[in-house]
């Protein structure tokens, strides 16, 4: 195959996979409880963790940054496809010229950029608040992109119920 082919196809299915993740961003993960749910629960786990602990909050805040990340990124990656399944917009995608890996490559892009985005938020109140640096922003955006992909591995799970696959989803985290 032509190199100049391979790139073209490459620069297309890229620019899908960004079209579907810019789509999932504004369609679920802008929803107030998916926003609650990636900032309450770390903030929570972190209380529960800092409480009656001899640590500087300083020194805490790369954790809670960690499962900020871990959630948010993991939040609604098993959830899209089940939903997208039942549905039947799913299948129309697919119908689509967009391959496969270009769907799974988008739904994995908007999980890293929810988790990266949300992640910022204790990253500067712990920069603002407490003098916390963040020193290795490549392994954040390298988690994001594990943890995103995690939670879209959980939504090929098979089926068309999000119960089925929020169980075994829950159940790792």
């Amino acid at each position: 195959m032509n190199p100049s082919m391979t790139r073209t196809r490459l620069q297309h299915e890229v620019t899908r996979a960004s079209v579907i993740a810019e789509k999932d961003i504004r369609i679920y993960y802008a929803e107030p409880p998916v926003l609650m749910w990636g900032i309450a629960l770390p903030f929570f786990m972190f209380l529960s963790w800092s409480v009656e602990r001899n640590r500087l909050t300083g020194a805490l805040i790369p954790g809670l940054i960690a499962i900020t990340v871990f959630f948010t990124a993991t939040s609604i990656g098993p959830v899209i496809i089940p939903w997208a399944k039942r549905v039947r917009t799913f299948e129309r995608l697919l119908a689509a010229p967009v391959s496969l890996t270009a769907v799974l490559l988008g739904k994995t892009l908007a999980g890293l950029i929810f988790g990266i985005v949300v992640a910022l938020i204790p990253l500067a109140v712990g920069w603002i608040a407490f003098g916390a640096q963040m020193t290795d922003v490549p392994s954040l955006a390298l988690a994001a992109g594990a943890f995103s992909s995690l939670g879209v591995l959980f939504s090929t799970i098979p089926g068309r119920d999000v119960g089925s696959v929020m169980m075994p989803t829950t159940l790792s985290r």
